[in-house]
């Protein structure tokens, strides 16, 4: 253990008389007598340093102790002569505290031992001016300072040169620590505010990886996919299932994924149909199979939609505006040149004239959806050139299909009316499947003609005597008179009572028609007159409908209703 010693201390102790060393033990400041044996400094605690090396260590010899050291001047360890007091050289305990610290510590240096007072930092520790530590907490040896102020820092790495150099509260190249550059690319005003990069971005850039100070406003919002008109707002989020692009802000779909598309143009719900690509030619078949992948099973491009629930003949006849009744969406797939025409379920109260190449596809819900229990109903009461029809054509050349219907006509109300619930004249191109077909009943025969009036029945004979010359009924009438056709009239009238009375009338044919009205009595004692002439026959039986029907020649015939019956035979005249 070292003792540190003033000036002034030191001073008195030098005086003291010695024993044993001869000087004062350091330690104890005593000099008891005790301190040598045999010559042998046992503390090893002069008062001097060392001579050999300068320094007071407690490793001084018998030598050491016996007696000053040489001049200081020329001493171990003095390196000039103001390091010296009373002879010792006080290097490494000054009396005076340390310049850098204030604090007499014992790691003070020659040069700070040189006066009562430091001398300034510009005259410290090699420091040549006081800009040398410059916004430094001190000026440490070999020029180095000592920290630095908070707010500063030596990023130069240079302190001798202009100490704690640059103000990293301000400096934007150096914000908040040395090398720290504040970014200016896409920043407007960019700043060093308290040690932390400031400023805006400029219109239409985003800070989004929130490295401000790194890498500034570093992403294009006006044309980033990942951060389309903000930070983190991703186009292909917004738009699944899509190939998409971002343009002023606002994001894009430019295709869909592979196996998807986009039928409804809904841009929030992306390309939102699944289907995988089969052919581009897409006939509706019995599988409902969308070959071609654009949502419907037939090709979009080439048809006409209709549906009687959400129809309009002013309509363009696309899938989200059909028109409403079959004959328009032929008329519009004639005009338009396309070959398939669509048909929504529901019940069609219309005669479908065909068109030869265009054909009729039922199946069909309110999502045109295809499927079996989506059948369209096409019925019609309307007669034309003495028929019924539902559905006709004529001159039907090239392929037309009519599939997934039902069809069915009325009865035909008029004598003699036809009914086909599909009629179609001259049709090798006509093509009917999946259909229920149903016809209603052809009208009545017309009235057969009367027939010939009956010729005149014979005169009946002479009735009987009349009963003048007696009591009781008169003579019989006389006999039937016949005709050609084989009637016969009624029975002559019998002759009058006894006394003056006029005979009977002739009595009313019997069997088939009625005769004619028998004749008057005759006067007394007279024939009575003719009857008159039979009524004509009454009309024959209907004749028996047709049932069913034959392909003749590629043309359905349905088989001919029988022919009425013939009227009955009119009777002969009735009696005189």
């Amino acid at each position: 253990m070292k003792t540190r010693l003033m000036q002034g201390a030191l001073a008195a102790l030098l005086a003291v008389g010695v024993a044993g060393c001869g000087k004062t033990d350091a330690i104890s400041g005593l000099d008891g007598g005790a301190d040598t044996d045999g010559g042998v400094c046992l503390d090893g605690g002069c008062a001097e340093p060392d001579c050999a090396d300068g320094v007071k260590n407690g490793a001084e010899t018998d030598l050491d102790c016996g007696g000053p050291c040489a001049p200081c001047a020329t001493g171990a360890g003095c390196q000039a002569p103001e390091d010296c007091q009373s002879s010792l050289c006080l290097t490494g305990v000054c009396s005076v505290p340390s310049c850098m610290d204030g604090v007499r510590d014992g790691t003070e240096t020659d040069v700070d031992c040189g006066g009562g007072q430091c001398p300034p930092c510009g005259f410290m520790h090699g420091c040549s001016v006081d800009a040398d530590c410059a916004n430094a907490l001190a000026c440490g040896p070999e020029k180095t300072c000592g920290g630095c102020v908070e707010g500063f820092a030596d990023c130069d790495g240079d302190p001798s040169q202009n100490g704690c150099e640059v103000d990293t509260r301000t400096d934007a190249q150096n914000c908040g620590a040395c090398g720290v550059v504040c970014p200016d690319m896409n920043v407007m005003d960019p700043a060093c505010v308290e040690g932390v990069c400031g400023g805006s971005c400029e219109g239409g850039f985003a800070d989004c990886d929130g490295d401000f100070a790194g890498t500034g406003c570093e992403v294009d919002t006006t044309s980033d996919v990942h951060h389309c008109g903000g930070c983190g707002i991703d186009c292909d989020a917004q738009i699944p299932n899509a190939v998409t692009s971002c343009a002023s802000s606002t994001c894009a779909l430019v295709g869909c994924q592979p196996g998807y598309y986009d039928l409804d143009g809904v841009l929030t719900n992306g390309c939102e149909y699944a289907c995988t690509f089969q052919s581009s030619n897409d006939l509706p078949d019995d599988g409902f199979v969308d070959a071609n992948c654009d949502g419907v099973d037939g090709d979009m491009a080439d048809a006409v939609f209709v549906s009687t629930v959400n129809g309009r003949d002013d309509n363009p006849g696309t899938r989200a505006a059909p028109v409403k009744t079959i004959g328009e969406g032929i008329a519009l797939a004639v005009a338009n040149g396309r070959h398939q025409v669509l048909v929504n379920s529901g019940t069609y109260l219309e005669q479908v004239v065909l068109h030869s190449g265009v054909s009729l596809y039922g199946g069909y819900d309110l999502l045109w959806v295809r499927g079996t229990g989506n059948v369209p109903f096409i019925t019609s009461n309307t007669a034309a050139s003495g028929r019924i029809t539902a559905v006709e054509g004529v001159n039907v050349l090239q392929p037309t299909t009519v599939d997934g219907f039902k069809i069915a006509t009325s009865s035909a109300l008029f004598p003699g009316g036809d009914v086909f619930s599909v009629y179609c004249d001259n049709c090798p191109g006509l093509d009917l499947r999946n259909n229920v077909i149903t016809a209603g009943d052809g009208g009545p025969g017309s009235a057969g003609l009367d027939g010939d009036p009956g010729t005149a029945g014979t005169q009946g004979g002479p009735g009987g005597p009349g009963a003048c010359d007696k009591a009781g009924p008169g003579g019989p009438g006389g006999a039937i008179g016949g005709s050609a056709c084989g009637g016969f009239g009624g029975p002559g009238g019998a002759g009058g009572f006894y006394g003056m009375n006029p005979g009977m009338p002739g009595q009313i044919a019997v069997g088939g028609a009625p005769g004619g009205p028998a004749g008057a009595g005759g006067p007394v004692g007279q024939p009575g007159g003719n009857g008159s002439n039979g009524a004509p026959g009454a009309p024959g039986a209907p004749g028996a409908g047709g049932s069913g029907g034959s392909i003749v020649a590629g043309n359905f015939l349905s088989t001919a209703g029988a022919p009425g019956g013939a009227g009955a035979d009119g009777n002969g005249g009735g009696g005189g």
